[in-house]
């Protein structure tokens, strides 16, 4: 038996979800006679929550305001069309856009919408966000002008952004 499993703790103690985890897997291993080897490694997080904070807040927000109507997802089994409703539905199409992987069965090839948190902080930022979905989207036929991380950070600092959201031209 082997298992590969995330816990955590709170500076003092484990978390309840931590806790039922490790008692879960305590308990596989009392019911399998043997020996095993128990190592615990410091978990290395490839990206920042941070990192998501200007993405959704901002570039996600401004695309779906000013170009999210372009964008249209088909239910092949009902024959909807829906458009984005919101910044969740529009990271959803730029991962169908910018980091897709084809799933092969049985030979027939799908394409599919990656995730983005396998990224690093610096691959999200570089290659993602100002490596495609900016530039792409300051362009035709979107000609969107970002707002830059420095205004956008500006505008929270000075407690405007959600008074500049409210204000802002919506399609």
């Amino acid at each position: 038996m082997s298992a590969k499993f995330k816990i955590e703790t709170d500076g003092n103690a484990f978390t309840d979800k931590s806790r039922a985890t490790l008692k879960e897997q305590f308990d596989l291993i009392r019911s399998q006679p043997g020996r095993y080897d128990v190592l615990i490694v410091p978990a290395k997080d490839k990206r920042t929550a941070t990192r998501y904070k200007y993405y959704f807040d901002c570039v996600m927000w401004q695309i779906l305001n000013e170009c999210g109507n372009m964008y249209q997802t088909l239910d092949p089994k009902t024959g909807e069309l829906t458009t984005p409703k919101n910044t969740e539905d529009m990271h959803w199409c730029m991962k169908c856009l910018y980091n897709r992987k084809v799933l092969i069965v049985n030979g027939e090839a799908f394409p599919v919408a990656a995730s983005t948190a396998d990224m690093s902080d610096t691959e999200f930022i570089s290659k993602f966000l100002e490596g495609n979905i900016i530039p792409d989207h300051s362009g035709p036929p979107y000609n969107i002008e970002f707002i830059s991380y420095e205004d956008w950070k500006g505008l929270h600092r000075a407690n405007a952004w959600d008074n500049f959201k409210n204000t802002y031209k919506k399609i």
